[in-house]
């Protein structure tokens, strides 16, 4: 029997943006564009949670 698990409440988290100065391959711009997924990760003593930048929970329970 699984036990109700307490979740935290979500953190705020920033869009990417461009960075001036930053020098970047074509290889480097090409997978940015195309990645498809950004996530947020973080992990306490007994879990590892991930988040959607639109705040979308990821994780399985």
């Amino acid at each position: 029997m699984r036990t109700a698990v307490q979740l935290l409440p979500l953190p705020t988290v920033a869009f990417a943006g461009n960075e001036h100065g930053l020098l970047l391959s074509h290889e480097t711009r090409q997978s940015l564009e195309n990645d498809g997924h950004r996530t947020v990760m973080w992990r306490d003593a007994e879990s590892v949670r991930l988040q959607a930048r639109s705040g979308r929970r990821i994780t399985s329970v």
